[in-house]
């Protein structure tokens, strides 16, 4: 789940609508799979699900986040 500190009074699914809205949509997503993937120590036999749009999955900006190790990421595509 999405959490922005101080700036919880919106749903994440709104935030990212928004986002699309304006076309910063793939930013966000991979500012937000960037945070996903960023802490250290995980277990090697851990899974991590990370929802993608379709349309920021194919953009330049998500594929950068997406580059290194993905052992045990599961990204999941999201409906809307």
């Amino acid at each position: 789940t999405v959490r922005w500190p101080d700036m919880n009074w919106l749903p994440a699914d709104v935030w990212f609508a928004q986002a699309h809205g304006c076309d910063l949509g793939p930013e966000l997503e991979a500012a937000a799979i960037r945070a996903a993937l960023e802490p250290l120590g995980r277990p090697f036999e851990a899974h991590l699900a990370i929802n993608v749009s379709p349309s920021a999955l194919t953009s330049d900006v998500v594929a950068k986040a997406l580059r290194g190790d993905l052992h045990g990421i599961v990204i999941e595509i999201t409906e809307h």
